[in-house]
């Protein structure tokens, strides 16, 4: 006889009821609790990783420059997370950088913590660089450079706690549940006791869902099954009711937890456009900044080319040169790359020769030729124009790209680039790099142009793995196209297509550099809407304007000039960007948003100091015929004023984009008279006329400047600076102007860390410039008494 069948049939009950519900509660406990101790490890795992690659990546600038403040900053800032003992930052020889612990570390937990992370600072290079730019800079960062280490030091002392506290809890909860069940299951045994009838229907009851428990249960003996029964069947719908209330309660649990993870993803997504604002400022300061030391490097460069060199001298110091304009074009059209993943890019076309541009991208890839013993030879189809119209820039880009991976996977061999005309397409060149090195796998083939992919151990250095996919996403945005045939250990053909407009079809732009001796043209009968803010401006461009014999008519801001463009026609506008009422630009746009005003189809001319981002440049200016960058070089000047009056067309290009002259060489002469000179292209007594007004307004323009940022008025104060710059440009003062093109920005960006800092040179600059006032004004006056004498 077994042991179950000596219960009676409420002892059975009972246990029936209990023991399922037991080991369901007792499995449940055991499953839901091991699953949020393991999440809750997986998450603190996770979380300290994560917080040690955030300070790897924060101490890569002060591991690479040596900046221990800084590191320590970025080591205190984080080491009283919780669980956290110590963090230190080393180099790569393991030499202690920077080290701190936190409140809760005592020795003991010190010398034996729960866990140690360990995270390589590597180094990265902003972008791809050429092997031929090692003539300039030297040799390039080798990708991914582990730099140095940070070591996360945790204990686990709070969660093996918070993991005690979490077991007790359940093995309580559990044990309350079985007690309660246990109740449940007996009470409902003892009153198993109700009518065949009464159980009938309220069977039936049940199966339509109109079942309500009886408010009185009947006290049954525990002998009668048919109570029992009866019992069973109440218990049982309202197991269905408890059930039915447990699941709205974890719906209600689900929602409320599907509710706070989507909080967490909105503040991820705030953070995430926060890093990419960050960015884009980081791009447009270092951009801006490099273009100064380069203009010095061309500037000696030109030098160097007017001395006596031999051949081998002249190459190399011919390919700097062309090394460093290619590089000069690049820096200015940064920003538009990062818009490669927006998928806006600027298309700037001009005029070049096909050939030439060619020969220009092998001579840059010549040095890291010669490094893997690769000879490189040009096929050229004579059926290809000699000149076309197309992104000069753009497509050197595309054709450097590729060509420097053909030679970087191709060590002692040759590679073949042949140019020729699509027999499928009218006016549409084709382009092949074909190499003989290690070729491409079908596997490879297929994520070749996806985002830092990189071929399955061809090399040590592959670099990002982003290269091909720009060239990928310049030649969609130029509607060129690309295709790879590969075999793996025999070579590639890397074949794009790009189409170009014939030269025949388009303007001539101007796209080399002009000769001084360039004739001046003849103004004559021209009629001419100068809008600048600054008087010293408008004195110099209706001198220029003025001695060419054309009329001109000057306004101070850019609602002047709305005024008059719709009451009188002119030929040509140069408007200033920044100016008061109506900027440049929004003047522009009034002027051109009324199809009957007279200037409707007028070319214009947009004239800055500077151009500080790309969106200023993609926004302000695109919507000019032109633009010039202060100081204005005179030959290009009157060359874009006369390209404009004579083959402008709308139509074809509404977009001149002429050669800038950029800063000056390096200058630290408060005065630089010959700039002055070059600048005004007049003669003494014009110039002592500028130069003295300049010098007489200077003190109250730096008073009123103090007093601004002093209110913390910040946009006026910038406004207020840019005319200044801007003269300064034009007055030959180089020293004045650098410190006012730094001060301007600093505003402009509400930059306050740096604004008493080149406030504090901007008018360092400006007593300077006013000590030396009577001796230029001296000068000056000596010149133009020689000249009429």
């Amino acid at each position: 006889m077994s042991l179950i069948s000596r219960f009676q049939l409420q002892d059975k009950l009972l246990l029936l009821g209990v023991m399922p519900a037991a080991i369901v509660a007792i499995i449940l406990a055991t499953y839901l609790t091991s699953t949020r101790l393991n999440d809750m490890y997986d998450l603190l795992h996770k979380t300290n990783e994560n917080l040690c690659l955030s300070i790897a990546k924060s101490s890569v600038n002060g591991v690479f420059s040596g900046d221990l403040a800084a590191l320590d900053a970025v080591v205190r800032s984080v080491v009283n997370e919780p669980d956290i003992l110590s963090i230190k930052i080393t180099d790569s020889a393991g030499t202690a950088l920077s080290y701190a612990s936190s409140d809760i570390a005592t020795p003991s937990l010190l010398s034996n913590p729960s866990k140690e992370i360990v995270q390589p600072i590597t180094l990265k290079s902003i972008e791809n660089t050429d092997e031929f730019d090692s003539l300039l800079v030297g040799l390039p960062v080798e990708k991914n450079e582990t730099i140095g280490y940070v070591t996360l030091t945790l204990s686990y002392e709070a969660i093996q706690q918070r993991q005690y506290n979490i077991l007790s809890n359940t093995i309580y909860i559990t044990l309350f549940l079985l007690l309660v069940i246990a109740l449940i299951a007996k009470y409902f045994s003892a009153t198993i006791s109700r009518p065949i009838l009464k159980l009938t229907r309220d069977v039936k009851n049940i199966t339509k869902g109109n079942y309500t428990p009886p408010p009185n249960t009947p006290n049954i003996s525990s002998k009668d099954e048919i109570a029992t029964l009866e019992s069973g069947v109440h218990e049982m719908a309202q197991q269905i009711n408890n059930h039915q209330r447990i699941l709205k309660q974890r719906v209600l649990e689900a929602t409320q937890e599907l509710r706070s993870q989507n909080d967490k993803l909105f503040s991820a997504q705030e953070e995430i456009l926060k890093s990419a604002d960050a960015k884009s400022r980081f791009i447009s300061h270092i951009s801006h900044e490099i273009r100064t030391p380069l203009n010095g490097i061309i500037g000696f460069l030109e030098i160097i080319q007017q001395t006596p060199l031999d051949d081998e001298q002249l190459k190399l110091v011919n390919a700097s040169h062309l090394s460093s304009k290619n590089l000069q074009t690049i820096i200015n059209e940064v920003l538009d790359f990062t818009q490669l993943e927006s998928g806006k890019v600027l298309i700037h076309k001009t005029n070049f020769e096909l050939k030439k541009a060619i020969q220009d991208a092998i001579l840059l890839l010549s040095a890291q030729a010669k490094e893997n013993h690769v000879s490189i030879n040009y096929q050229h189809d004579a059926n290809v124009p000699v000149v076309i119209n197309q992104d000069h820039v753009k497509f050197g880009q595309i054709l450097i790209n590729l060509l420097s991976n053909a030679i970087k996977f191709s060590h002692q061999s040759s590679v073949i680039v042949r140019l020729k005309m699509n027999p499928y397409k009218q006016d549409v060149i084709d382009i092949s790099i074909i190499d003989h090195g290690i070729g491409i796998s079908g596997h490879n083939l297929k994520q070749l142009f996806q985002e830092y992919s990189q071929l399955d151990g061809a090399t040590s250095d592959q670099g990002t793995g982003l290269g091909l996919v720009i060239t990928k996403r310049l030649l969609t945005a130029l509607h060129g196209s690309i295709k790879v045939e590969s075999t793996l250990g025999e070579g590639s053909n890397f074949t794009f297509s790009l189409p170009f407009t014939q030269v025949k079809d388009s303007y001539q732009a101007i796209n080399k550099p002009i000769a001084v001796e360039h004739p001046l043209p003849d103004l004559s009968s021209l009629n001419i809407l100068v809008a600048d803010d600054n008087e010293i401006n408008r004195l110099l461009l209706s001198h220029l304007l003025e001695k060419q014999h054309a009329n001109v008519t000057c306004v101070n801001d850019g609602q002047q000039a709305i005024e008059l463009a719709f009451k009188h026609p002119y030929d040509l506008m140069l408007f200033d960007l920044r100016m008061p009422l109506k900027m440049g630009n929004e003047a522009l746009f009034e002027i051109r948003n009324h199809p009957q005003n007279p200037n409707y189809k007028t070319p214009a001319i947009a004239i800055t100091a500077h151009i500080t981002s790309g969106e200023e440049k993609a926004h302000h200016i695109s919507s000019f015929d032109g633009y010039l960058i202060k100081p204005i070089d005179q030959v290009h000047f009157f060359a874009l004023i006369e390209q404009l009056l004579s083959e402008h067309d709308f139509d074809t290009q509404p977009f001149i984009s002429t050669t800038t002259n950029g800063d000056s060489a390096s200058n630290s002469q408060p005065f630089d008279y010959h700039l002055a000179k070059k600048s005004m292209n007049a003669d003494h007594s014009f110039m002592l006329i500028m130069l003295e007004k300049f010098l007489s307004e200077l003190p109250k323009q730096s008073e009123d400047i103090s007093e601004l940022i002093g209110q913390n008025n910040i946009v006026d104060a910038a406004e207020a600076v840019h005319k200044i710059h801007g003269s300064a440009a034009y007055c030959g003062t180089p020293l004045l102007k650098s410190a006012a093109e730094k001060l301007e920005l600093v505003l402009r960006e509400n930059d306050k860390n740096n604004t008493q800092k080149f406030h504090k040179i901007f008018c360092n600059e400006i007593q300077t410039l006013l000590s030396l006032k009577s001796d230029i004004l001296t000068l000056l006056q000596t010149l133009t008494n020689t000249q009429e004498t």
